[in-house]
C-alpha cells in the first residue's frame, strides 16, 4: 500500500504493554494517541497481534480484550473519518490543501502519507478489517465503495505519469482501491460485469507499473 521508506534506517519495532487494561477501552490508559485516520485504523489491525512472549495470548480473555480496543480504534477511525468527510475540502493539488492536516505524533506512520491520502487509506485499511476480523462481506462491498469514490474525488485516476511528486504513492493507492473493489464485488457472488455503476464510465485508467 505505501512505497518503500525514504530512508534505509531499518526501524524496531518498540510495542508498549498495558499492566492489568481495563476490559472496556479508555483512551485515557493508553500511552498515546493518534488522531489520523489511518493511524487509527492501523492500529486497529496492530492490536490484533499478541505481545511476543504473552504466556495468555491465546485465552479467550486476552483475546476478547484485543478485539474490544481493536473495535473502539475502528470506531475512533470512523468517527475522524466522518468530521472530515463534513469539512469542505479544496482540490489536494490547491494551495489551501494544506489546510487541513490530520495531527501525527512523531514517530507515526502518516508522517510520510500525503494528508489527502489518509482518508482513503484509512478507508481501505477497515475494508481489510470488514472482512478480515468480522467477517462482514456486506460491509466490506460499502467500504470498498466508498474507498473508490474517494479516490475518484481525489482524481487518482487522472494521474499524469509523469508527475513525480507523490505520484508512485498516489498510484498505488488507486490500484489496490480498484484492486479491492473488485475483490469484495468478487466475494459477495457478483460479476463485475453485471454491477451498474454509472460513475465508473469512461474511466481513463493508468497502466499497470510494478508495486
Amino acid at each position: 500500500m505505501l512505497p518503500p521508506p525514504a530512508t534505509t534506517l531499518q526501524y524496531q519495532d518498540s510495542p508498549v504493554g498495558l499492566t492489568s487494561p481495563p476490559v472496556q477501552p479508555e483512551k485515557a490508559i493508553l500511552p498515546s494517541w493518534l488522531t489520523s485516520p489511518f493511524n487509527l485504523a492501523l492500529s486497529a489491525i496492530l492490536v490484533l497481534i499478541p505481545m511476543s512472549g504473552d504466556p495468555h495470548a491465546l485465552s479467550n480473555e486476552s483475546m476478547s480484550l484485543r478485539r474490544s480496543y481493536a473495535e473502539f480504534y475502528v470506531q475512533e477511525a470512523e468517527a475522524t473519518l466522518e468530521l472530515i468527510s463534513n469539512r469542505p475540502q479544496p482540490p489536494p493539488n490547491s494551495e489551501l490543501s494544506s489546510a487541513y492536516t490530520p495531527t501525527c505524533s512523531s514517530n507515526a506512520v502518516c508522517l510520510d502519507v500525503p494528508s489527502h491520502l489518509q482518508p482513503l487509506l484509512a478507508l481501505l485499511i477497515l475494508t481489510v478489517y470488514d472482512y478480515c476480523q468480522r467477517g462482514d462481506r456486506k460491509g466490506m462491498r460499502s467500504r470498498a465503495y466508498q474507498a473508490l469514490m474517494t479516490a475518484m474525488d481525489l482524481s487518482l485516476h487522472t494521474i499524469d505519469l509523469g508527475t513525480p511528486e507523490d505520484s508512485e504513492m498516489q498510484r498505488r493507492a488507486w490500484w489496490i482501491t480498484v484492486s479491492f473493489y473488485v475483490c469484495s464485488m468478487w466475494l459477495t457472488v457478483l460479476l463485475i460485469e453485471r454491477v451498474d455503476v454509472p460513475s465508473l464510465s469512461g474511466l481513463h485508467f493508468q497502466p499497470l507499473r510494478k508495486l
